[in-house]
């Protein structure tokens, strides 16, 4: 998981871009399980074993008034952490 990477949601690098950012290496078990923030950038390494795989569930929760302040086609952080006139997104939400 890529440090930070939580604050938005349109990631501005590509896997292998991270230079000196921290990146955190979650050390997994078979059968361990991991939650996370979605948003985060994230990766895991192919199966290597024959009978190897994963199982994932996705679950998403918004109130409905979230859809009064999130414009159409944009993510609920994109509303929250937006770029200032330098294009850096802040560490902390914008508050109206």
């Amino acid at each position: 998981m890529l440090a930070g990477s939580h604050r938005y949601t349109k990631h501005w690098m590509q896997w292998g871009q991270e230079g000196t950012l921290p990146v955190v290496r979650l050390e997994t078990q078979p059968g361990d399980l991991t939650l996370h923030y979605g948003d985060t950038m994230h990766s895991t390494p192919p199966p290597t074993g024959a009978n190897a795989g994963r199982r994932v569930l996705y679950y998403k929760f918004a109130e409905e008034k979230t859809f009064h302040f999130v414009p159409s086609g944009c993510h609920y952080n994109d509303a929250l952490f937006r770029t200032d006139s330098s294009g850096k997104v802040p560490t902390r939400a914008a508050t109206y």
